[in-house]
């Protein structure tokens, strides 16, 4: 890997952990509970690394409120 795609992967993460942290605010619940909870969704990769050069240009606020409808979203498919 070289150098700036480091630095790339490096920044998604940084964009990821501040994602997970705001939505999970948004929620009241705690950012552990909100990366679980993604995780089986799929959406941290789906979401936050792989459009990440669409994301990442988003305030905050507007990426916390993707991230939240995406998992009800997603969670409402695994629901009985």
């Amino acid at each position: 890997m070289s150098e700036e795609e480091l630095k790339t992967e490096v920044e998604k993460v940084h964009f990821a952990v501040m994602a997970i942290g705001a939505a999970a605010d948004m929620l009241g619940i705690s950012p552990s509970e909100m990366q679980q909870r993604l995780e089986r969704a799929g959406i941290v990769k789906g979401l936050l690394f792989d459009l990440y050069e669409v994301e990442h240009t988003l305030s905050l606020k507007h990426v916390a409120e993707d991230v939240i409808e995406a998992l009800k979203n997603r969670e409402k498919e695994f629901q009985p």
